[in-house]
């Protein structure tokens, strides 16, 4: 019995980028039932998959941290000396967003007077690197956050507040938060102790 094939093809139907960095790349291919498809990814070296017999395959890329090509040099089918193939140029990329990153979660003492030790606080150094973002509280300190680097807290009232650093995400990532818990203490010169050394007791 004489078989003869037909020239098979393959088609890229689909990707599931953008992901973000971590996530699976996945590509998915339609094409001749039972068809050998040869490819590369990012242009290494090459390796097959087959089509199943409802004429689909998918190629998936675990944990992807950088953008992902697929490149489809070939698809055969039937067996040498019988076989037919096709050379293609085919191409698809799944773009790798990096996750936000806002930093580290920070707690600061501060005063509120000079009397007692350093009332200007970089907050963002208590975070430590991080994406750029923005700079807001939850509590109501009063204080100017339009210089993060040197936030002063001299004369604000004893107790505890709250600041947050925002990174927002690239699409489809999340964004990012810290947060940073400052205690301002009161540091204030006690009635009389400019008039005499004071240790502080």
């Amino acid at each position: 019995m004489i078989t003869i094939n037909t020239t098979p093809m393959v088609t890229i139907d689909s990707n599931n980028g953008p992901i973000c960095e971590g996530s699976d790349a996945i590509f998915t291919l339609n094409g001749t039932p039972n068809a050998t498809v040869t490819y590369n990814l990012n242009g290494g070296t090459s390796t097959t998959v087959n089509i199943n017999g409802t004429g689909t395959a998918m190629i998936a890329v675990v944990g992807a941290t950088t953008d992902q090509i697929l490149n489809i040099t070939n698809v055969s089918i039937g067996t040498p000396p019988n076989d037919c193939s096709a050379v293609l140029t085919l191409s698809s990329t799944v773009g790798v967003e990096m996750m936000s990153d806002a930093g580290n979660d920070a707690t600061v003492d501060i005063c509120n007077d000079p009397f007692g030790g350093a009332t200007t606080l970089d907050l963002v150094a208590a975070v430590g690197p991080a994406d750029a973002g923005t700079w807001s509280e939850t509590t109501a300190s009063g204080v100017d956050l339009s210089d993060p680097t040197s936030v002063d807290f001299n004369g604000s009232i004893p107790g505890t507040y709250t600041f947050i650093y925002t990174v927002t995400g690239v699409n489809p990532c999340p964004g990012d938060m810290a947060t940073v818990t400052v205690t301002v203490l009161d540091c204030t010169c006690p009635a009389g102790c400019d008039q005499f050394p004071w240790d502080g007791n």
